[in-house]
Protein backbone atom coordinates (compact mmCIF):
# COMPACT_ATOMS: atom_id res chain seq x y z
CA UNK A 1 0.00 0.00 0.00
CA UNK A 2 2.76 2.09 0.69
CA UNK A 3 4.86 1.83 -2.26
CA UNK A 4 1.37 2.31 -4.57
CA UNK A 5 1.16 5.74 -2.72
CA UNK A 6 4.89 6.82 -3.26
CA UNK A 7 3.45 5.80 -6.91
CA UNK A 8 0.64 8.21 -7.44
CA UNK A 9 2.35 10.88 -5.28
CA UNK A 10 5.58 10.36 -7.42
CA UNK A 11 7.50 11.26 -4.67
CA UNK A 12 10.46 9.10 -3.62
CA UNK A 13 9.61 9.36 0.27
CA UNK A 14 7.36 10.67 2.67
CA UNK A 15 8.47 13.77 5.30
CA UNK A 16 6.96 13.07 8.57
CA UNK A 17 8.78 15.34 10.27
CA UNK A 18 7.70 17.20 13.07
CA UNK A 19 8.43 20.70 11.20
CA UNK A 20 6.57 20.26 8.27
CA UNK A 21 3.76 18.80 10.25
CA UNK A 22 3.82 22.53 12.02
CA UNK A 23 4.51 23.99 9.03
CA UNK A 24 1.61 22.16 7.72
CA UNK A 25 -0.82 22.84 10.89
CA UNK A 26 0.42 26.57 10.71
CA UNK A 27 -2.04 27.34 7.38
CA UNK A 28 -5.01 28.40 8.06
CA UNK A 29 -6.27 28.63 4.42
CA UNK A 30 -9.20 27.08 3.57
CA UNK A 31 -7.73 25.15 0.75
CA UNK A 32 -5.05 23.42 3.58
CA UNK A 33 -5.67 19.95 3.42
CA UNK A 34 -4.88 19.43 6.91
CA UNK A 35 -7.39 22.11 7.94
CA UNK A 36 -9.63 19.48 10.21
CA UNK A 37 -6.64 18.07 11.84
CA UNK A 38 -6.18 21.76 12.70
CA UNK A 39 -9.64 22.40 13.89
CA UNK A 40 -9.32 18.98 16.11
CA UNK A 41 -6.00 20.21 18.13
CA UNK A 42 -7.55 23.55 18.28
CA UNK A 43 -10.28 21.71 20.90
CA UNK A 44 -7.98 19.41 22.17
CA UNK A 45 -5.93 22.50 23.36
CA UNK A 46 -9.42 24.42 24.11
CA UNK A 47 -11.98 21.61 26.06
CA UNK A 48 -10.82 18.12 25.69
CA UNK A 49 -7.24 17.15 26.19
CA UNK A 50 -8.01 13.61 25.03
CA UNK A 51 -3.87 13.42 23.45
CA UNK A 52 -2.95 9.84 22.61
CA UNK A 53 0.44 9.53 24.02
CA UNK A 54 2.86 5.95 24.13
CA UNK A 55 4.91 6.73 27.18
CA UNK A 56 4.54 2.98 28.65
CA UNK A 57 7.15 0.72 28.32
CA UNK A 58 4.92 -1.85 27.42
CA UNK A 59 3.47 0.48 24.02
CA UNK A 60 4.31 -0.48 20.71
CA UNK A 61 4.17 2.82 18.90
CA UNK A 62 6.57 5.31 19.06
CA UNK A 63 7.97 6.74 22.33
CA UNK A 64 8.14 10.28 20.72
CA UNK A 65 4.09 10.51 21.30
CA UNK A 66 4.28 12.19 24.49
CA UNK A 67 2.04 14.33 26.43
CA UNK A 68 4.61 16.85 26.25
CA UNK A 69 4.93 17.03 22.19
CA UNK A 70 1.18 17.07 21.64
CA UNK A 71 0.88 19.52 24.22
CA UNK A 72 3.53 22.17 22.86
CA UNK A 73 1.66 22.45 19.74
CA UNK A 74 -1.54 24.55 21.72
CA UNK A 75 0.64 27.65 21.88
CA UNK A 76 2.96 27.71 18.94
CA UNK A 77 -0.34 26.92 16.60
CA UNK A 78 -2.66 29.26 18.77
CA UNK A 79 -1.01 30.88 21.13
CA UNK A 80 -2.51 28.78 23.95
CA UNK A 81 -0.50 28.54 26.97
CA UNK A 82 0.02 24.68 28.19
CA UNK A 83 -0.46 25.16 31.69
CA UNK A 84 -3.53 26.57 31.04
CA UNK A 85 -5.30 23.26 29.45
CA UNK A 86 -6.01 21.40 32.86
CA UNK A 87 -8.09 24.47 33.70
CA UNK A 88 -10.03 24.39 30.52
CA UNK A 89 -10.47 20.61 30.28
CA UNK A 90 -11.54 20.85 33.69
CA UNK A 91 -14.29 23.41 32.64
CA UNK A 92 -15.94 21.40 29.74
CA UNK A 93 -15.85 18.48 32.42
CA UNK A 94 -18.10 20.22 34.91
CA UNK A 95 -20.18 22.12 32.08
CA UNK A 96 -21.23 19.02 30.32
CA UNK A 97 -21.58 16.57 33.59
CA UNK A 98 -18.59 13.82 32.88
CA UNK A 99 -19.08 10.99 32.75
CA UNK A 100 -22.50 11.45 34.23
CA UNK A 101 -24.10 13.74 32.07
CA UNK A 102 -28.11 14.98 32.99
CA UNK A 103 -29.27 14.77 29.41
CA UNK A 104 -32.50 13.47 27.55
CA UNK A 105 -32.54 11.99 24.14
CA UNK A 106 -29.00 11.38 23.53
CA UNK A 107 -27.73 8.07 22.64
CA UNK A 108 -24.53 7.22 23.57
CA UNK A 109 -22.76 4.35 21.15
CA UNK A 110 -19.84 2.91 21.87
CA UNK A 111 -17.88 0.09 19.88
CA UNK A 112 -16.49 -3.12 22.01
CA UNK A 113 -13.15 -2.10 20.38
CA UNK A 114 -13.03 1.47 20.16
CA UNK A 115 -10.24 3.14 22.64
CA UNK A 116 -12.09 5.77 22.58
CA UNK A 117 -14.98 4.29 24.22
CA UNK A 118 -13.27 5.42 27.67
CA UNK A 119 -14.28 8.95 27.19
CA UNK A 120 -17.40 8.21 26.72
CA UNK A 121 -20.48 7.43 29.30
CA UNK A 122 -20.17 3.90 29.85
CA UNK A 123 -22.18 3.35 32.99
CA UNK A 124 -26.38 3.54 32.79
CA UNK A 125 -27.03 5.86 35.40
CA UNK A 126 -31.16 6.44 33.99
CA UNK A 127 -33.28 6.98 36.74
CA UNK A 128 -36.39 4.42 37.19
CA UNK A 129 -39.12 4.79 34.41
CA UNK A 130 -36.10 6.80 31.90
CA UNK A 131 -34.94 5.45 28.58
CA UNK A 132 -31.55 3.86 28.06
CA UNK A 133 -29.60 6.41 26.06
CA UNK A 134 -26.40 3.68 26.37
CA UNK A 135 -25.60 1.22 23.10
CA UNK A 136 -22.70 -0.98 23.39
CA UNK A 137 -21.74 -2.73 20.34
CA UNK A 138 -19.13 -5.46 20.76
CA UNK A 139 -16.37 -6.54 18.73
CA UNK A 140 -17.25 -3.09 17.39
CA UNK A 141 -14.43 -0.30 16.03
CA UNK A 142 -15.09 3.34 16.11
CA UNK A 143 -18.03 4.76 14.80
CA UNK A 144 -18.79 1.68 13.03
CA UNK A 145 -22.57 2.20 13.34
CA UNK A 146 -22.05 5.59 10.91
CA UNK A 147 -20.65 4.04 8.46
CA UNK A 148 -23.04 2.26 5.10
CA UNK A 149 -24.41 -0.78 5.67
CA UNK A 150 -22.51 -3.96 4.60
CA UNK A 151 -23.33 -7.94 4.05
CA UNK A 152 -20.57 -8.17 6.75
CA UNK A 153 -22.07 -6.47 9.54
CA UNK A 154 -22.21 -7.88 12.77
CA UNK A 155 -25.61 -9.02 14.02
CA UNK A 156 -24.70 -6.62 17.00
CA UNK A 157 -24.17 -3.81 14.70
CA UNK A 158 -27.17 -4.07 12.79
CA UNK A 159 -29.52 -4.36 15.99
CA UNK A 160 -27.40 -1.71 17.17
CA UNK A 161 -28.59 0.85 13.95
CA UNK A 162 -32.38 -0.41 14.28
CA UNK A 163 -32.16 0.97 17.80
CA UNK A 164 -30.56 4.38 16.87
CA UNK A 165 -32.99 4.56 14.07
CA UNK A 166 -35.92 3.81 16.28
CA UNK A 167 -34.70 6.36 18.70
CA UNK A 168 -34.06 9.21 16.33
CA UNK A 169 -37.61 8.97 14.65
CA UNK A 170 -39.53 9.05 18.40
CA UNK A 171 -36.82 11.98 19.15
CA UNK A 172 -38.40 13.79 15.58
CA UNK A 173 -42.03 12.98 16.74
CA UNK A 174 -40.99 14.84 20.19
CA UNK A 175 -40.08 17.95 18.52
CA UNK A 176 -43.06 17.78 15.78
CA UNK A 177 -45.39 17.27 18.51
CA UNK A 178 -43.97 19.87 21.00
CA UNK A 179 -43.77 22.71 18.02
CA UNK A 180 -47.78 22.23 16.52
CA UNK A 181 -48.93 22.13 20.60
CA UNK A 182 -47.04 24.27 22.48
CA UNK A 183 -48.54 27.66 20.59
CA UNK A 184 -45.09 29.36 19.91
CA UNK A 185 -45.76 27.81 16.26
CA UNK A 186 -45.02 31.64 15.47
CA UNK A 187 -41.84 32.30 17.03
CA UNK A 188 -40.26 28.58 16.43
CA UNK A 189 -39.12 27.15 13.61
CA UNK A 190 -38.32 23.95 13.04
CA UNK A 191 -36.22 23.04 10.11
CA UNK A 192 -35.85 18.78 9.53
CA UNK A 193 -32.58 17.71 7.06
CA UNK A 194 -33.72 14.30 5.68
CA UNK A 195 -30.29 12.63 4.39
CA UNK A 196 -31.04 9.17 2.85
CA UNK A 197 -28.48 7.16 1.10
CA UNK A 198 -29.06 3.33 -0.35
CA UNK A 199 -32.15 2.14 0.51
CA UNK A 200 -31.23 -0.56 2.64
CA UNK A 201 -28.46 1.64 4.69
CA UNK A 202 -29.55 3.37 8.11
CA UNK A 203 -26.67 6.15 9.35
CA UNK A 204 -26.76 7.26 12.58
CA UNK A 205 -27.08 10.62 11.47
CA UNK A 206 -29.92 10.39 9.18
CA UNK A 207 -32.26 13.55 10.65
CA UNK A 208 -30.53 16.49 12.17
CA UNK A 209 -32.96 18.91 13.80
CA UNK A 210 -32.39 22.70 13.91
CA UNK A 211 -34.62 24.78 16.55
CA UNK A 212 -34.50 28.67 16.05
CA UNK A 213 -36.24 30.23 19.00
CA UNK A 214 -37.48 33.83 18.92
CA UNK A 215 -35.49 36.34 20.96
Amino acid sequence: AGQKYYQQIKDPCLDVSHKKTVKHLMNTSISSGRMSERQWIYQTCTEFGFYQTCEDAACPFSGMLTLQADTELCPVLFGISQHSLPRRIAFTNSYYGEDNPHTHRVLYVNGGVDPWKALSVMEDRTECGDESQLIFIKDTAHCADMMHKRNTDRSSLRNARKVCQTSQTRYLSICLCISRTSGIQSSTLLTIFKVTHQTASILTHQCYISLFLAR
